[in-house]
């Protein structure tokens, strides 16, 4: 079965984002991460409940393999692209992102890792941000690649 699109994302990417998800059970609904897409915008949106990571990024032509429709989103639990085995060079540093019908596959060189869509609708995030003066809101430029080799330690830091 063909996808309905795909493109392709740097995989520290994804894999940070998976650090702002919940993973508790009892919220299953922040144990994902909604993917939103509108005309080659690409808004990546994780929180635990206390954590909020948001991602922008425009999907070029040389990245977008299948178009997307004028808008589309989704959810789904990043937690497993970690485990997809490291692949060296460029082959290993893109991840491709397939959208079909119920799930989303994401693929790194021959691995694929499935994940299906949470039914459920992510919380309206874009809500909590302050736009208006006083209270200002820090944008800053992230190292996905520091901020995804500390893998669980976050977590273990954010509970202590």
């Amino acid at each position: 079965m063909d996808p309905l699109y795909s493109f392709e994302i740097a995989r520290p990417v994804l894999t940070a984002m998976a650090l702002f998800q919940s993973d508790d059970e009892s919220r299953f609904v922040l144990n994902n991460t909604q993917f939103e897409i509108v005309s080659n915008d690409l808004t990546l949106a994780a929180t635990c409940g206390r954590r909020l990571a948001v991602h922008h990024d425009i999907i070029l032509g040389d990245n977008l393999l299948t178009p997307p429709p004028d808008s589309a989103s989704f959810c789904i639990d990043l937690r497993g692209v970690a485990k997809l085995p490291k692949v060296k060079g460029e082959r290993g540093r893109m991840l491709i992102v397939s959208a079909f019908e119920k799930h989303a596959e994401i693929t790194c060189d021959k691995y694929k890792f499935k994940a299906d869509f949470c039914e459920t609708p992510f919380p309206k995030w874009r809500g909590v941000i302050p736009t208006a003066d006083p209270v200002a809101v820090t944008h800053f430029n992230v190292n996905y690649e520091l901020l995804s080799s500390f893998g669980d330690a976050s977590k273990v830091l954010d509970k202590e």
